[in-house]
């Protein structure tokens, strides 16, 4: 099985020159050199599992040239099977989708150079479907990896491990991006949620979120945690019930 497909931009600290743009090339033949609003940029059609290890090997097989990658962007125009392999379906899989949709309609508006769709558009049209999509949100994440990254990011990184090194930077900003935030209504009882062991509540339900391992390698800290999920939980069932009682007047508890 073939893996998918997937198109983003690397935009570049310096234009390559001709033995960067040959050394490349040798590496991979994904990628296309040109310059945009007076930017050095590559355009990639890199096939991988997903997004996320896409992004993450071409970035360091662009490094390992000598060039530096500043940011990353989307790739705004798309052919059909682009728009599938971007939303994680085969073109047939996404036309029987829509075909089972209710509110089924036309592709989106294609743009002067026919045959393509604009992202922008598709991305409307994914929504009115039901069609879930994180394009946008990845491409976020890989530019906030990109330009956060310290200058040492590379240092004892040899080749066979630095494409799994940006993924895995990417995968934390992604985390990052879907990490719990405490709704405004909850403010104000911030301070009853007891016992953080000197967390923030955000940073504990981050760590239950998305480490796996917590309870082997921190069982206090997941056993804190799990405590603040609870009074969370607790909270959002009052809140939603409208039972949340007011607070009181003075410190301390109910």
């Amino acid at each position: 099985m073939s893996l998918p497909t997937h198109l983003f931009r690397l935009v570049l600290d310096t234009e390559p020159t001709a033995a960067q743009i040959d050394e490349l090339a040798d590496l991979c033949n994904d990628a296309g050199f040109t310059l945009r609003d007076g930017r050095a940029v590559a355009e990639f059609d890199r096939a991988a599992e997903n997004l996320v290890d896409a992004i993450g090997s071409a970035i360091a097989d662009t490094e390992q040239t000598g060039l530096t990658v500043t940011d990353v962007e989307p790739i705004e125009l798309l052919w059909w099977v682009d728009v599938a392999h971007r939303i994680g379906l085969s073109p047939d899989g996404l036309e029987a989708k829509i075909k089972r949709s209710p509110i089924a309609h036309s592709k989106p508006m294609e743009s002067a150079v026919v045959g393509y769709y604009h992202w922008d558009d598709v991305k409307s049209w994914l929504d009115a479907h039901g069609v879930p999509h994180t394009y946008d949100q990845t491409i976020q994440a890989a530019s906030a990896a990109v330009r956060d990254r310290p200058e040492s990011f590379w240092d004892n990184s040899g080749y066979g491990v630095a494409a799994d090194k940006m993924g895995r930077r990417i995968q934390d900003e992604i985390n990052k991006l879907n990490a719990w935030k405490m709704p405004e209504w909850m403010e104000p009882y911030r301070s009853y949620i007891g016992d953080h062991g000197g967390n923030t509540v955000e940073r504990l339900m981050f760590v239950l979120q998305f480490d796996k391992y917590l309870a082997r390698t921190n069982m206090p800290l997941f056993a804190i945690a799990c405590m603040a999920q609870a009074q969370v939980s607790l909270l959002t069932r009052l809140h939603r019930n409208g039972l949340l009682p007011e607070l009181p007047d003075r410190p301390g508890g109910w």
